[in-house]
């Protein structure tokens, strides 16, 4: 099989190879592998588009979308370096499992992507992460959370202080079901939070915004406890797992590995980072150079982590009405004019916004007919319209959920800005 390539065209192959991946990252890691008849891939695997996939299913995959298709099944194929030239023919790099068990980490089998996460040489820690059956909720969501007390009320583990020790762009690797699963990358660093949808425990804990970059990983334990040694990372005297939920990993691992099971992917190459000093609020360590991104309009490059942190704090409330609403009722509005805000003002999640509903608080509270006092409570601006006032009448004198030390001052610019007449957009 590894010669078929002779009878398509580069341009057919790379059609192909596109087609492929896009069936591959839809269907899922296991899910491609049930399509073509393979099994796990027991020494190769691709990396490719963020994901880990099965060397023979994606070789199969890429064979079935040639003109003519072609059938590659486990009957038909050897396998081995059989396969890898049919990775090398499309440029799909691929990394041989048995160097990782040998403690070669150095790169994954194709030459040119080794080491090809050089941006990461910057000052940044490596994590493990345990999760359990809420894994997918939190690749999906990109949060990492631990409550600051048990369910009992008593104190809980270190694990909410390890999680203030992270920093945008250092490394997690996701455990789960006894293997490595993702790789991730801290895009904001640990804020106060009530619990996020999918955990348990005690209802206020801190909160970590990961960015999921490498994912479909399969790395057993077994494999890793050949480069975790005991007492490294999560692992205790005996070689195994400690019942741990965050742990740090030494560079000297964390690094090597890193490189290897990412083969150079594309995520964690644009996300690495240097970090900055002194500020540890959400949003203010992103790596976002500009909060506005030049297109057909100005996109708000923050606003996904800012809605996502301030569900995460408030859960689906209005601020102002006190509504209980679906999410996508629930919009992250800007306390003080996002338009005079700066960019630290923007990254200031904690003080920034709050989440107001689409169906009439965010609109009142932007045009300033209605404003929050000194004392956290909402107050309405007079109007001679009966309709607007029999509206207003019914929100003014409750208190606004998002009041706070924090968000003190924003309210105070937003009350002051409307009454000398400002109606700018935020």
């Amino acid at each position: 099989m590894a010669t078929f390539f002779g009878r398509y065209s580069e341009s057919e192959l790379r059609t192909a190879k596109s087609r492929a991946i896009d069936e591959a990252v839809s269907l899922g890691r296991s899910g491609l592998r049930r399509k073509y008849g393979f099994g796990s891939a027991k020494k190769f695997v691709a990396v490719t588009a963020g994901h880990h996939f099965d060397s023979k299913a994606l070789s199969a995959a890429v064979a079935a979308h040639l003109t003519p298709p072609l059938a590659l099944t486990s009957d038909s194929s050897s396998g081995g370096v059989a396969t890898t030239r049919i990775l090398d023919g499309c440029d799909i790099p691929w990394i041989d499992t048995d160097r990782l068990k040998n403690g070669d980490r150095s790169g994954p089998g194709n030459p040119d992507a080794a080491g090809a996460d050089s941006s990461a040489h910057v000052t940044r820690n490596y994590w493990w992460a345990s999760q359990g059956e809420n894994y997918s909720t939190v690749i999906q969501q990109g949060s990492l959370w631990a409550p600051h007390f048990r369910v009992d009320g008593q104190p809980g583990h270190d694990d909410w202080q390890a999680l203030h020790r992270m920093m945008p762009g250092d490394v997690v690797f996701h455990y789960a079901a006894q293997q490595f699963k993702a790789i991730s990358l801290v895009v904001a660093a640990g804020v106060e939070s009530d619990r996020p949808p999918g955990y348990d425990g005690y209802v206020h804990g801190t909160l970590v915004l990961v960015k999921p970059c490498v994912v479909d990983m399969e790395v057993r334990l077994d494999v890793l406890k050949t480069v975790f040694p005991p007492g490294v990372g999560p692992m205790n005297r005996t070689g195994n797992p400690g019942r741990v939920y965050v742990a740090a990993i030494p560079p000297e691992v964390g690094e090597p590995l890193t490189n290897y099971l990412s083969a150079g992917s594309l995520g964690m190459r644009s996300l690495a980072q240097t970090r900055s000093t002194g500020e540890s609020d959400t949003g203010q360590q992103l790596d976002i150079e500009t909060t506005d991104i030049a297109g057909s309009m100005f996109r708000r490059a923050e606003q996904r982590y800012l809605r996502e942190a301030l569900l995460a704090r408030y859960g689906n409330q209005c601020a102002i009405c006190g509504r209980f609403l679906p999410k996508n009722l629930l919009i992250a509005a800007h306390i003080k004019l996002r338009s005079q805000s700066s960019h630290r003002d923007r990254l200031d999640f904690a003080a920034a916004a709050m989440l107001a509903c689409s169906l009439g608080c965010d609109a009142l509270f932007e045009r300033g007919y209605l404003t929050v006092d000194d004392g956290g409570l909402v107050r309405i601006t007079p109007t001679d319209d009966p309709e607007l006032l029999s509206v207003l009448d019914k929100l003014g004198g409750s208190r606004c959920l998002a009041f706070s030390d924090a968000t003190r001052e924003n309210f105070e610019f937003h009350r002051q800005s409307h009454n000398n007449g400002t109606r700018a957009r935020r």
